[in-house]
């Protein structure tokens, strides 16, 4: 696939324009000559559709072959009805000139480049849309002219009643849809859920952005009347890379998981150090193709998570220091001193807690040291509740051995502070009054005031002025990537009569990843915004609002932002686009 920027600029800026014209009482482009006006809405004549009747819609039949030349940024539709107990259903579209189009297909309604059911947006000159055992009725399929092109679209409709890919050998086919032998499921019964037990390995193969499934029945050992310490390992065995999830009481997905590791590491594993009574489901998801080996180990029976060197260990129990609690002494009761380090450790996938309750508006610099080597811990913080790798107000999850961040402006209330090993470590953790401090030192691109705030030099954003700001211009695209934990900020303007703004992000190669944020007056950050879109069901991301003029401040600020389910490594960022649009109104 090629890299676009699919923000669906044309459409809307278009929706935009239309919006302009209806509050001025008039139907948009004067429905194209294809229809009639009533108000401000069009009724298009056969033939024709769009709210401004300028897209042609043709019926067609199986066996059809439909030839169009489109300028760039145009639709054409056409209308496919399939019967019932057909096998399949095939879109086959041909290029014949230079350019680029695009395909979009949808059951039931006209699609657009935000909702589909099947696309292709690739450069290639010849490709289809296959549908296996369709459903009976009304197959709309969009031909969009990225560039002017030329084409040929075919239409090809088989009968029968096969299930998709003949149900793979793993079930029947009833009526088109297969009935699944156990463990197997899936619409093409090609996904096995595999029992797994303790020390036994298993061999198997993932093919790209597809699943293997195992299903782990954790019970309390007896002798400690609780589940062991319990690993899971995965060591490929061949080229390529897949990812783990784990999720307690059903099965993990891309952004639902309770663990993960989607590193590019060949062997790795994950260490629950003390699970919970029941089924844990596995999910090793091919990143790319690949063979692997899994097994589950656990742990002799011991204390967990070395009762976090909050306390001693006896008859694989924890007895906790004073001020510590928890099964594994993870939670510090009283408030963290200042300027006193205090010792602790943080196994694969466990936290451990503290709290402060400042009583200044100084900074507060939370700073850990890491004392064992290989090891990695992430740093995250949040005020009024304990936070989690996803709802933080601030976070470190950088591999430096030490590190730090700083709480600005921390006022009267309580902050919460979370140690999670990533990879089992030890450390020291250190909070501080710094009035003068300010984080990163500016990263070199700002000045430290007097109230440990930085003041960014022309060109940076963030609270350690470590992020690029770039201009955005109306209507003008720009494209770059981003990595997790990550901002990229652009500055607009708005026009300082009463107007609207649209912010449009659009990740090419993925869905979900990033998060888009808009403030005025200053950049965002993940506690300070106005506006947001967080959703990670699509890979467009968009923010609207009116905005009232001379009484307000015409600056916005956007920022994307590489959320937490961005995959770990430099090789892993996400390309995306950002156009922000604001008309006259």
């Amino acid at each position: 696939m090629r890299k676009i920027f699919v923000a669906l600029c044309f459409l809307g800026l278009l929706a935009v324009v239309l919006s302009d014209n209806a509050e001025r009482g008039l139907c948009p482009n004067n429905c194209s000559s294809h229809g009639t006006c009533s108000g401000v809405t069009c009724t298009c004549n056969n033939g024709y559709v769009g709210i401004d009747c300028s897209i042609p819609s043709k019926n067609v039949t199986a066996g059809d072959t439909e030839s169009q030349r489109l300028p760039d940024h145009t639709w054409a539709y056409y209308v496919l009805n399939v019967p019932a107990g057909s096998a399949s259903v095939d879109f086959k579209l041909h290029q014949t000139s230079n350019g680029d189009c695009d395909l979009f297909v949808k059951y039931g309604s006209y699609p657009t480049r935000i909702s589909y059911d099947k696309y292709d947006i690739s450069r290639d000159a010849d490709f289809d849309i296959e549908f296996e055992a369709p459903n009976s009725g009304l197959y709309y399929a969009g031909v969009y002219g990225f560039y002017s092109c030329q084409f040929q679209l075919k239409f090809e409709v088989q009968s029968g009643q096969s299930c998709p890919g003949n149900c793979n050998g793993h079930g029947t086919c009833n009526a088109g849809k297969c009935v699944c032998n156990s463990p197997y499921q899936g619409d093409d019964c090609s996904q096995s859920t595999i029992t797994a037990t303790v020390d036994q390995v298993y061999t198997a193969s993932v093919a790209e952005e597809n699943w293997v499934w195992f299903k782990f029945d954790a019970k309390a050992d007896p002798s400690v009347n609780r589940v062991l310490a319990t690993q899971f390992v995965v060591n490929q065995t061949s080229s390529g890379d897949c990812d783990m999830y784990i999720s307690f009481g059903k099965e993990p997905s891309l952004w639902d998981f309770d663990y993960r590791d989607a590193s590019f590491r060949a062997d790795f594993s994950i260490t629950i150090g003390e699970p919970k009574v029941g089924e844990y489901y596995i999910g090793i998801y091919g990143y790319e193709p690949t063979s692997f080996n899994f097994k589950i180990h656990q742990l002799a029976p011991t204390c967990p998570n070395q009762c976090s060197l909050h306390g001693t260990c006896r008859s694989n129990v924890c007895s906790c220091d004073a001020n510590f609690v928890g099964s594994e002494c993870e939670t510090m009761t009283t408030v963290l001193p200042y300027d006193k380090a205090q010792k602790g450790f943080a196994g694969d996938n466990n936290w451990n807690y503290y709290h402060i309750t400042p009583s200044t508006s100084d900074n507060i610099v939370v700073e850990i040291v890491q004392t064992s080597p290989d090891a990695d811990c992430d740093l995250y913080i949040r005020a009024g509740s304990a936070p989690t790798r996803f709802d933080f107000d601030l976070r470190d999850i950088s591999y430096d051995a030490n590190f730090n961040v700083t709480i600005e402006n921390p006022q009267l209330q309580t902050w919460y502070i979370g140690v999670y090993g990533y990879f089992g470590c030890a450390y020291n953790i250190t909070v501080a009054v710094e009035r003068s401090s300010c984080p990163n030192a500016c990263s070199r691109h700002g000045t430290c005031s007097k109230a440990g705030r930085c003041d960014c030099d022309a060109g940076f954003a963030g609270d350690d002025c470590g992020s690029p700001l770039f201009h955005l211009s109306n209507g003008i695209p720009r494209q770059t990537n981003i990595t997790l934990n990550q901002w990229q900020y652009y500055k607009f303007e708005v026009p300082s009569v009463p107007s609207s703004l649209t912010v449009e992000v659009a990740e090419f190669n993925s869905t979900g990843l990033l998060w888009v944020y808009v403030n005025q007056g200053a950049p965002p950050t993940l506690s300070d915004f106005d506006y947001i879109d967080s959703s990670h069901e699509s890979h467009f991301h968009t923010i609207y609002f009116k905005t009232h003029g001379d009484s307000e401040d015409v600056n916005f600020y956007i920022g994307v932002y590489g959320s937490p389910y961005v995959p770990v490594g430099a090789n892993n960022a996400v390309d995306y686009g950002v156009i922000a649009y604001s008309p006259p109104i």
